[in-house]
């Protein structure tokens, strides 16, 4: 599974996490930049970041970007 985009509380990352939890597939957590990256990564992603299920893969270029979404199985985007 994957998630791109930016950190903020209308791209519901935190839904994306909880479907993530629910099934046995790792998601794959690329970023954008914006304001309220660092406040929304410390309430709703740094405290799943445990194991292996959840991968941080922090701010990603283009070609970043191509690789995981283009490798994903499932991409997430439930906004708001």
């Amino acid at each position: 599974m994957a998630f791109l985009g930016r950190f903020s509380p209308d791209k519901w990352l935190k839904n994306a996490i909880a479907i993530a939890k629910e099934t046995p597939w790792r998601l794959d957590i690329g970023k954008k930049a914006n304001l309220q990256s660092s406040k929304v990564f410390e309430q709703e992603i740094a405290p799943y970041i445990a194991g292996q299920q959840i991968q941080y893969l922090g701010k990603i270029n283009y070609a970043g970007k191509t690789e995981l979404l283009g490798n994903a199985a499932i991409a997430v985007f439930p906004i708001a």
